[in-house]
């Protein structure tokens, strides 16, 4: 059983789907991950920051949040905020 936590997450994640693929390709994309076994940590260390220095991660971390700041939640936007003075 899903908690209301899981349930945002999930209503979330299926927006952003939709919202960048499309509803049907969202729907292809989940049918993929579901029939090839997707490991998404492996993918992760295998793809997403593979041969960048841990300088290079922290300031591709910076530059997305410096330019999606104000799409953050405003408890967040105060905590980013307050830890920078």
């Amino acid at each position: 059983m899903y908690n209301i936590q899981d349930a945002a997450l999930l209503s979330a994640g299926m927006k952003t789907l939709c919202d960048t693929f499309g509803p049907v390709r969202a729907e292809v994309f989940i049918a993929l991950i579901k029939q090839k076994g997707f490991d998404y940590t492996e993918w992760r260390r295998e793809n997403l920051w593979n041969g960048m220095t841990a300088e290079e991660i922290s300031e591709h971390a910076v530059k997305a949040i410096d330019e999606r700041f104000n799409e953050l939640p405003k408890s967040i936007q105060r905590d980013v905020s307050m830890a920078a003075e």
